[in-house]
């Protein structure tokens, strides 16, 4: 199904610099459309940036992340940036199946991606306190290049036994309180989609929302709807069918 990529970052809080693997700082980060990036993000203050032979910062140095309960990562066209306007699409969460992930030796990581049209967009990281407050990665204006594939999947002479990755959107719109089953051919119960929100419709409340999965299908529920002439617009990506 979806094609797994890896980013790793370091960031300098004595400099408020983000770091790439080789020490040099990030200007610039490119994506593949629809692809599943496990972004790893470390956090060092008080010392010169080391890592060890497998890439992680020292006890010493790293920076205690346990007070940081979610983590959110967005991308802005120029016109949304400039406007300060909502995101084109933005992801949430802590990747708590990531190995590097521990947030009390400064290791945080989560799961990216970018179904939206390939285009040069203005990304940011941030992770979030409890009480909200925020810690700002990419504090500088940044590109986040999303690049398009060339074999997407549906191409007329694509061969024949071949799947591309699945991904779609769906709304939950007016009084429902969930969007239905999505049917997905060989979704099992133990499958995996991975959800970004798009702007929505109106001014619907702010929803609690989690996924369902069965045979051949999987829903997206929420907690509240969205209520009449609103919606809930999500994009969703398939990680695996079982």
């Amino acid at each position: 199904m979806a094609i797994y990529r890896k980013k790793r970052w370091y960031f300098d809080l004595w400099n408020d610099v983000l770091l790439d693997a080789r020490g040099l700082p990030v200007k610039q980060v490119d994506f593949t459309r629809n692809d599943v990036y496990q972004v790893e993000l470390q956090v060092f203050n008080g010392g010169q940036f080391a890592v060890n032979s497998v890439g992680l910062i020292g006890s010493g140095i790293a920076e205690d992340l346990t007070s940081y309960t979610n983590i959110v990562a967005g991308i802005k066209t120029s016109a949304q940036y400039a406007a300060d306007g909502d995101f084109t699409l933005a992801t949430a969460g802590f990747d708590l199946t990531n190995s590097v992930h521990s947030p009390l030796n400064g290791r945080v990581a989560m799961l990216n991606l970018w179904p939206s049209t390939p285009a040069d967009y203005y990304g940011e990281v941030e992770m979030l306190t409890g009480a909200g407050n925020p810690l700002t990665v990419f504090n500088e204006p940044t590109i986040w290049r999303l690049n398009r594939d060339v074999i997407i999947g549906n191409e007329a002479s694509m061969p024949s036994g071949v799947t591309a990755s699945v991904y779609g959107n769906v709304s939950i719109s007016n009084a429902a309180t969930d969007s239905g089953a999505i049917t997905v051919a060989g979704m099992a119960s133990t499958g995996q989609v991975i959800l970004g929100f798009l702007a929505p419709t109106g001014t619907p409340t702010v929803p609690f929302y989690w996924v369902t999965y069965s045979s051949g299908s999987f829903t997206i529920n929420v907690d509240v709807a969205p209520g009449a002439g609103n919606a809930y617009n999500f994009r969703w990506t398939m990680v695996r069918l079982s």
